[in-house]
């Protein structure tokens, strides 16, 4: 009970601070939040290694903080399964039939494995990411495009 507790807190924690991205302008590599000086910039991996940064989450690999795994040298194009190789290592896989607030969706963008984002469910379910196409962190209703598009679901290793 009390883990459970403490994963739903962390969760609405995890929904709360995504939330606070919305508006950042999207910037491939970044990793910095807007404030009131700027409009910031990050990617989609940069929102969620932000949001590891911030609650000092944990790789399940190695039981070290998932930011000491973050990598800021990879292209703006998919190198195949890397980002799901990176993800399954890091990562505990989730189960895709119940979405829950704090999940990660790992998506194909062109037949592949090349973008996430993170889940918030109030009611309906929500999906925030940084996304190139409109060129800032945005928070959407999980429509049938990206429930298609959806490849696999993790979860960050305390909430499991």
């Amino acid at each position: 009970m009390i883990i459970s507790s403490f994963s739903e807190s962390l969760r609405e924690k995890i929904a709360q601070e995504a939330k606070s991205w919305v508006g950042t302008l999207f910037h491939h590599q970044g990793r910095i939040k807007k404030s009131e000086n700027g409009f910031g910039g990050c990617d989609c991996i940069g929102l969620v290694m932000s949001i590891a940064r911030k609650f000092n989450l944990k790789s399940i690999y190695d039981g070290d903080l998932l930011i000491n795994h973050d990598e800021q040298n990879y292209s703006r194009f998919p190198q195949k399964n890397k980002l799901l190789e990176k993800l399954s290592k890091h990562l505990s896989v989730a189960n895709r039939t119940y979405v829950r607030t704090g999940d990660i969706g790992l998506f194909k963008i062109n037949k592949l494995p090349q973008h996430v984002g993170i889940f918030v469910n109030e009611g309906t379910t929500s999906l925030i990411h940084a996304y190139q196409d409109v060129g800032f962190v945005c928070m959407h209703n999980y429509s049938d495009l990206w429930k298609n598009r959806l490849i696999k679901l993790f979860s960050f290793n305390e909430l499991r």
